[in-house]
């Protein structure tokens, strides 16, 4: 070794054996513990504040965009083929429907593509929408066109681009979004228990730290209470309690965001999604009217779309569905005031909807088509389409319900720490000034 470095390493060694030389070992180890506390503060409040901004502004936007997008895709598919079955012409109600949510879907395909996250798992589903959506309108197009004489094979064709290419990749979007939520708030919740450890092991090692200093000046300086010590000790004292406080509550209100409320308005999207494809499958099953296997396909396809819903069916009404299907997962997820009379009337209006589905294969298999379209399409008390709007209205209520306690858990999760960085700061700066001031003047001590 280097003697000079050989000397000065022999003085430090002699220099920490002093009283001076000890409290000086104290005074670094204090700012070094406070400092390396205070990282460990600040990564805690980094990771709450990454997973709030994930869940509540970069995440589930997007996921609910999706949801919108598949839904209303499914509902332009309703509304073209209730267009096809009742052949109204161009200016007719539901095309005029069917022109303001396929501009809606455009608009929001658009945004989409701008707010792309995940890559080619958004931007693929995103691509195959937009690309059938112009076969989609072009066959749609020509069925208006000659809507007197439209064919089987003419709304099978149109029907086929949404049922097997635009709402599969709707729904690949919505999946794209929502798996990496899942992901990234169960690793967030993994690394809760690991933070919290280490969080109070700096806390109490710091506190420990502190308490020993002050003993070890009342034995070597005889006096009782070292101010600067003390007072560290009260702010440290103080602010865990506040940073313990403030992450829990934080914590709190994102669980109640992402488990109570989003999980529900996920499964509220999906039923919606779904029961907009079962009304177009309705409205299929009697325009396929005269082909009784594929109206008996048709069928099947409805009833197992039902049954993703809710476990309900009219064949078999005692069997138990408040436990089955997206309903039921809400049903299961009941958390907020007022969530579960509007969950319960949801799934009441959708059951009331399914009797009525029933009877309009009923009245087709008896042979009244005409009547079988009249009660599909009517929207006066007691027919079909008047039914789906209530369902579709008590829907849309307990997603609000949802909705509204998700936007508020968010937002009360970023008040909660967004003063934290600063007050850490505070917190700091006054905790290593005070070490300075309690244990300097203890220094000066051996000065003569």
């Amino acid at each position: 070794m280097n003697p000079n470095k050989a000397f000065t390493v022999y003085k430090l060694k002699n220099y920490i054996k002093t009283s001076p030389g000890k409290l000086t070992l104290i005074l670094i180890s204090c700012i070094l513990i406070t400092l390396l506390l205070g990282s460990v503060y600040y990564s805690n409040y980094s990771s709450t504040k990454q997973a709030i901004q994930t869940v509540g502004k970069d995440t589930v936007p997007s996921i609910v965009a999706a949801e919108d997008i598949y839904a209303t895709l499914a509902d332009v598919n309703a509304n073209a083929m209730n267009g096809i079955l009742t052949k109204q012409k161009n200016d007719g109600a539901y095309w005029k429907t069917y022109r303001n949510e396929m501009d809606q879907v455009h608009n929001d395909l658009l945004k989409a593509s701008g707010n792309i996250t995940y890559g080619d798992e958004e931007l693929k589903p995103i691509l195959t929408i937009m690309k059938k959506l112009a076969e989609y309108e072009n066959g749609i197009g020509s069925i208006i066109a000659k809507i007197d004489t439209v064919s089987i094979n003419d709304f099978n064709a149109v029907n086929k681009i949404m049922r097997e290419d635009i709402l599969p990749s709707a729904a690949a979007l919505d999946k794209a979004n929502y798996s990496h939520l899942d992901s990234i708030y169960k690793e967030h919740q993994n690394h809760i228990i690991r933070n919290g450890i280490i969080f109070w092991l700096f806390s109490i090692a710091l506190l420990a730290f502190l308490i020993y200093s002050q003993f070890y000046l009342f034995r070597e300086t005889h006096r009782i209470i070292n101010i600067g010590l003390f007072l560290n000790t009260v702010i440290l004292a103080v602010f865990v309690f506040y940073a313990s406080s403030t992450f829990n509550l934080a914590e709190t209100k994102l669980k109640i965001a992402k488990q109570s409320a989003f999980d529900s308005i996920h499964a509220l999207w999906k039923a919606r999604a779904i029961a907009y494809d079962g009304n177009a499958d309705e409205s299929m099953y009697l325009l396929l009217n005269g082909d009784i296997a594929a109206q008996s396909q048709s069928t099947n396809t409805f009833k197992s779309n039902a049954k993703l819903i809710s476990g309900y069916d009219s064949q078999n009404p005692n069997k138990k569905v408040d436990s089955t299907g997206f309903l039921g997962d809400e049903l299961a997820n009941i958390t907020f005031e007022g969530e579960e009379l509007a969950a319960k009337n949801t799934l009441n209006e959708w059951i009331e909807y399914i009797n009525l589905d029933n009877k309009i294969r009923t009245l087709e298999s008896e042979g009244k088509h005409a009547e079988a379209i009249a009660f599909c399409i009517g929207n006066n008390e007691g027919e079909s389409n008047w039914q789906f709007k209530k369902f579709d209205d008590a829907l849309g209520k307990t997603l609000d319900i949802n909705q509204k306690q998700f936007n508020s858990n968010i937002r009360i999760a970023f008040d909660t720490i967004k003063n934290f960085s600063l007050i850490l700061a505070i917190m700091l700066i006054l905790m290593i000034s005070l070490s300075i001031f309690g244990i300097k003047k203890r220094l000066d001590e051996y000065r003569f």
